[in-house]
């Protein structure tokens, strides 16, 4: 089955496919999530961690990921990451004027960009595959 890394002779994983298991794990290791167990990827309860010094981030997040959609990377190396953000937040008024605006959203979404490019360094360092993204 394309996109399944079960091993020969069993079922494939039919509920998670691998690159939407890689995008949780780079939305999680862009906001630093979950602090006491980094196996279960899923964004559950607005935890990101955006104070979290750069120096201590949480790579086990990545660990077991060989791969990432190269959607994702391509934003990543676009240098498009803050403004994509800064318009998808800006969707919510709420949130939007709740934060302060633009001014109130600048450190976070430097944060979250920095992170990337982190990311980034991360997979030329380990010499990780980036895959074509597949359509359903």
């Amino acid at each position: 089955m394309v996109d399944s890394t079960a091993p020969l002779g069993r079922a494939p994983c039919l509920s998670i496919q691998h690159t939407e298991w890689t995008k949780l794990a780079l939305f999680d290791f862009l906001l630093q999530i979950r602090r006491t167990e980094p196996s279960q990827l899923v964004f559950i309860d607005n935890a990101g961690r955006l104070l979290h010094p750069e120096a201590k981030l949480n790579f086990r997040l990545l660990e077991g990921i060989d791969s990432f959609p190269q959607t994702a990377v391509t934003v990543l190396q676009s240098g498009c990451l803050q403004n994509m953000l800064l318009k998808s937040l800006y969707m919510d008024q709420e949130f939007w004027e709740s934060q302060g605006g633009f001014e109130g959203l600048r450190h976070l979404l430097e944060t979250i960009d920095r992170r990337g490019q982190i990311l980034l360094q991360y997979i030329q360092d380990h010499n990780l595959t980036v895959i074509k993204d597949l359509l359903l």
